[in-house]
């Protein structure tokens, strides 16, 4: 099974460096194109499945991607991205300002979420339990399979996938929109072939 795991592309939001988990924010034009080349950068892989979180700006970049296969896009809520309660929205100055926010980035064990919030614990729960389950699914074991999700989820999958400890969640960093890190899955043990990709043309 080979995996290609794709950021979805970008976003008004994403553009003005502003908080964003679960707010249903689309794809802009520079997003739209974005996904657009990774598609033709893709174009020699016929994906046989296709996973999506269920926010407009993955399935867009899912449909985008797999076109004109886009039935074959199912949405799984397990890829959604990390819920940041009352900080949805915020500002680089408004997360800068605030020392628990911060500990986000900089102290993944000790970040505590606001009300209504996602931990850490609670990301990497479910995407444990999404990759569990598709690397022992016997009908994907000989297909190319396409993931599009976050920025948070997708490091989630990366820990995961790597065996890290929680405070090395964040790695190299987040990944830029339309990312790709492909990973080969042989008998449910899993190897990055290559981690973080910018397909699409340089922005």
């Amino acid at each position: 099974m080979n995996l290609y795991i794709v950021r979805h592309g970008e976003t008004d939001w994403n553009k003005e460096k502003k908080v964003q988990g679960r707010m249903d924010i689309p794809l802009n034009e520079a997003g739209i194109q974005l996904a657009k080349e990774t598609r033709e950068a893709l174009k020699d892989i016929n994906f046989d499945y296709v996973f999506t979180s269920p926010l407009k700006r993955a399935r867009q970049t899912a449909e985008i991607i797999a076109f004109p296969y886009t039935e074959q896009v199912k949405t799984d809520d397990r890829l959604i991205e990390m819920d940041f309660g009352e900080y949805e929205g915020w500002s680089v100055t408004e997360r800068e300002e605030n020392a628990e926010f911060m500990k986000f980035f900089t102290d993944p064990v000790g970040f505590v979420p606001s009300a209504g919030g996602e931990s850490f614990q609670d990301i990497l729960e479910r995407i444990r339990n999404f990759t569990e389950e598709i690397f022992k699914e016997p009908v994907l074991q000989d297909k190319d399979v396409l993931i599009v999700s976050h920025g948070a989820a997708i490091n989630a999958l990366l820990t995961v996938i790597k065996e890290n400890p929680l405070e090395k969640f964040w790695g190299e960093g987040v990944g830029g929109n339309c990312s790709v890190t492909k990973v080969s899955v042989w008998k449910g043990k899993p190897e990055i072939i290559y981690e973080k990709r910018a397909l699409g043309k340089e922005r």
